[in-house]
């Protein structure tokens, strides 16, 4: 086995739940980059379908 099969991110990216929006709300709130328009009620509002992708360390919210 390579040492390149070995290594495993240590960081998960996933799809957020509606119910995880609110984290995400909060984490764009605390980012000196974010923007109302990074906010889950912006997005809503545009009235398109949309996905947030968040990356995690562990159970840590690093970014999206």
């Amino acid at each position: 086995m390579s040492a390149e099969t070995e290594t495993r991110s240590k960081y998960d990216v996933r799809i957020l739940q509606e119910s995880e929006w609110s984290h995400w709300d909060a984490f764009v709130a605390a980012s000196p980059s974010g923007t109302i328009f990074h906010t889950s009620k912006w997005l809503t509002s545009t009235g398109s379908p949309f996905r947030i992708y968040a990356c995690f360390e562990q159970e840590r919210l690093m970014g999206g």
